[in-house]
């Protein structure tokens, strides 16, 4: 019981340790001052709605994050149901997840190099294309878990009963996927959302998303406003991290 209770207290500390900053920029959010406390104030949301450069940049996230959401998934999808209902290689599973482990930089440089050599102007479908390659290895992987678990006799009962081979994975696959599909779309579009360093590596002019926006201005230091931008942006995580967590849950134990 004592060492359960030290294990116990560290858990906390952890979690103290990781959240506080996160509650110190939340409550400064709201501080009418630039750094000590002098009253309760919603200037900083005032004036970040007024902010048409933070505007542009969080349109082009949007951007990005919606289309290469829609792209990677449909991919992730079709790669999923390939290596686990047909006989791939250890190789060809290692290169799949392959994007999974590489370093973000790796990644980025690599994107760069290509676009250079193919002469693909940098921009914001750039950006969109890179975060497709490696958006896809995360929605295979959230997929095919569920699809391993899947009782194939279904599918061959499907097929008993006259049905061709696409409609098996339309009618029978893609429901039983469908949960899981749902969280692995949600995950590609918040590890989009949130990129910074493949953005900056495959940008160019009048592309910058929201995450090299912010990079950018706290060099000068945060201000206020950033804090108030944090804070919608940590609400937005949290919802969204607790829709997967709950859609996966259910894709999980159907």
């Amino acid at each position: 019981m004592a060492k359960l209770w030290y294990i116990k207290l560290i858990g906390y500390f952890a979690l103290l340790f990781l959240y506080l900053p996160i509650a110190v920029v939340i409550v400064m959010s709201f501080n009418s001052g630039r750094r000590e406390w002098e009253g309760f104030s919603l200037i900083w949301y005032q004036r970040l709605a007024s902010n048409t450069m933070l505007a542009d940049a969080l349109i082009n996230s949007l951007k990005v994050g919606l289309i290469s959401t829609v792209f990677s998934t449909i991919l992730g999808v079709i790669v999923a149901y390939y290596l686990i209902r047909t006989r791939v290689s250890k190789f060809f599973k290692m290169l799949v997840s392959l994007p999974l482990y590489i370093p973000d930089i790796v990644l980025g440089l690599s994107s760069l190099s290509l676009f250079v050599l193919i002469s693909f102007p940098l921009s914001i479908w750039s950006i969109t294309l890179a975060h497709i390659t490696f958006c896809s290895a995360f929605v295979a992987l959230v997929v095919s878990s569920k699809l391993a678990l899947l009782d194939k006799k279904v599918e061959l009962a499907a097929k008993d009963l006259g049905a061709t081979d696409r409609q098996t994975i339309i009618g029978v696959v893609l429901p039983q996927l469908k949960g899981a599909i749902i969280a692995a779309a949600l995950l590609s579009f918040t590890l989009s959302f949130d990129d910074y360093v493949v953005a900056s590596f495959t940008g160019g002019p009048g592309s910058t998303t929201l995450p090299v926006r912010i990079y950018s201005l706290v060099k000068f230091g945060v201000t206020p406003e950033i804090n108030a931008l944090s804070t919608i942006l940590f609400i937005a995580a949290i919802s969204i991290a607790l829709i997967v967590a709950r859609v996966d849950s259910k894709a999980f134990t159907r």
